[in-house]
């Protein structure tokens, strides 16, 4: 759906996986669910991310409530369920708040 928008992307299956791809890419947004399976969750995912591209945005996505805290790591939330027009939207606007619009994201 993504890629139907002009982004380009990259998709992995757990944080570790993640963090191993952004030190061979470079990339404008990681989107990543709250809860990923162990040993890292998309918080502590972004958080090391972040150590290693200070630049890189992040959109959390979760079947729970949206985060009720101040974190530096998370700069914009979605809600599942959620419509590929509500994660386009998400990601633009994220973007326009201060940056580029991205071309190549990794979910």
């Amino acid at each position: 759906m993504l890629r139907g928008h002009g982004f380009t992307v990259s998709a992995v299956d757990d944080g570790a996986t993640a963090l191993k791809l952004l030190e061979k890419e470079e990339f404008d947004l990681l989107i990543t669910d709250i809860r990923l399976p162990p040993p890292l969750d998309g918080i502590e995912t972004v958080r090391l991310a972040r150590k290693k591209a200070p630049h890189l945005r992040s959109l959390f996505i979760s079947g729970s409530a949206a985060p009720q805290w101040d974190n530096p790591n998370c700069d914009d939330f979605v809600s599942k369920p959620f419509t590929g027009r509500e994660l386009v939207g998400c990601i633009l606007e994220l973007f326009l708040r201060g940056s580029p619009t991205p071309q190549h994201a990794t979910a």
